[in-house]
């Protein structure tokens, strides 16, 4: 669930995780780095809706699965209370030259 649609923010965990959109001829590739999961959409706003989707489908099955703890220590993602979230971690779409030119991320607070 996305930082601003978490029911009760202040008692929910939050990861972040980095939302990488490349514009490709046709449409933008998106990625989540921290978790591996690429997904596309011929619009920015269909690939960003198409990568929580994704994520949202990876943690949802993570969890029920019981391999959320191994998978976040396996790949070093912290957990925050939301008090605790980072401030700088916000959900600004930022050119990054040091990612790809033709590219854009957004580092988002996901409530888990």
């Amino acid at each position: 669930m996305l930082l601003e649609k978490a029911i009760n923010k202040k008692n929910s965990i939050f990861i972040i995780v980095t939302h990488i959109f490349t514009k490709e001829e046709g449409g933008y590739i998106a990625k989540c780095s921290e978790l591996g999961i690429y997904s596309q959409g011929n619009t920015l706003e269909e690939a960003e809706k198409n990568i929580f989707d994704a994520v949202r489908v990876y943690l949802n099955s993570i969890e029920a699965m019981g391999l959320r703890d191994n998978v976040f220590k396996d790949k070093d993602i912290k957990t925050y209370k939301y008090e605790q979230i980072p401030k700088q971690e916000s959900e600004i779409l930022s050119i990054n030259p040091e990612i790809e030119r033709n590219s854009f991320y957004r580092k988002v607070p996901l409530a888990i």
